[in-house]
């Protein structure tokens, strides 16, 4: 977030170049931190293979072709889609429909602990998924409940 870390970019020397300074600093501090937790990084993506990964995100009937071919969309100019069709429930480009699911609530009855698993686990269908947890004082939990 550029605005959030506009301090340290300025102090970097501002500007993209700031920018670029930071980020660098950051994914050093991260690699650090990783290996400190005896976690193994494989090195950082080049800017190819974030291209392909893009491009395959967005055209997913594409994606085997492009891990096959050498330098075949390694550009990051072209790795957006190349068409793009809106309606309210999804969202499609090329090859690739996107949609967002939001769960606001755990379920408040027991549940199988895999309740989550026909959503997530069907075969077929590429998906990504984020957990966001709020930590909550012990008291106001307590009162939610």
């Amino acid at each position: 977030d550029m605005r959030a870390a506009a301090r340290q970019i300025r102090t970097a020397g501002g500007g993209v170049k700031g920018a670029a300074n930071v980020l660098r600093q950051e994914m050093g501090t991260l690699s650090a931190a990783l290996r400190s937790a005896d976690l193994t990084s494989k090195g950082w993506l080049s800017t190819g293979q974030i291209a392909v990964i893009l491009r395959s995100a967005y055209d997913p009937a594409i994606a085997a072709t492009l891990e096959r071919h050498g330098d075949l969309g390694h550009d990051l100019a072209t790795a957006g889609p190349v068409a793009v069709t809106e309606s309210w429930g999804h969202l499609r480009s090329d090859s690739a429909y996107h949609c967002v699911v939001w769960i606001s609530e755990w379920p408040r009855s027991m549940v199988h602990p895999g309740f989550l698993s026909p959503v997530l686990l069907s075969s077929g269908i590429h998906r990504a998924f984020s957990l966001i947890c709020t930590p909550l004082r012990t008291d106001q939990a307590a009162r939610d409940i």
